[in-house]
């Protein structure tokens, strides 16, 4: 047996035999690490939270914070998760159930009609990178 070992091991057929293989998957699989992320992929993995604290108007009825996010949620490939308070959000943010939360102020419609500036908070976990 060992003469048969020493004999492989002189023969370098052998030798590259088992040298190039390995270099080629080492190869692709360098190429396979380094390829980009798949968009897609990414985007339905990706789950935002919303806080819509938003009163709306009176007259007319709308809330402008609602439409918003019926027409984010119809046309982009992320889910939306929905929060009646700041601290669920905060929470789910925290156990990573959602990747970021948004949350829109009491008073946004009513500023996003008027003249006044208005402001929504973003959170984002640590790991969150865009």
């Amino acid at each position: 047996m060992f003469t048969t070992l020493a004999r492989l091991k002189d023969n370098r057929m052998f030798i590259l035999a088992m040298i190039v293989p390995s270099m080629i998957m080492l190869i692709f699989s360098l190429f396979n690490m380094t390829a980009p992320l798949d968009p897609e992929r990414a985007a339905s993995a990706f789950r935002l939270g919303v806080v819509n604290q938003d009163e709306g108007l009176t007259s007319p009825p709308i809330r402008i914070s609602s439409r918003m996010l019926g027409g984010l949620g119809e046309n982009l490939p992320f889910k939306i998760n929905e929060f009646k308070t700041i601290d669920l959000a905060r929470a789910a943010l925290e156990v990573g159930e959602v990747a970021a939360v948004v949350v829109f102020p009491p008073e946004f419609s009513k500023n996003a009609i008027g003249d006044e500036n208005f402001e929504i908070e973003i959170w984002n976990a640590q790991h969150l990178s865009v």
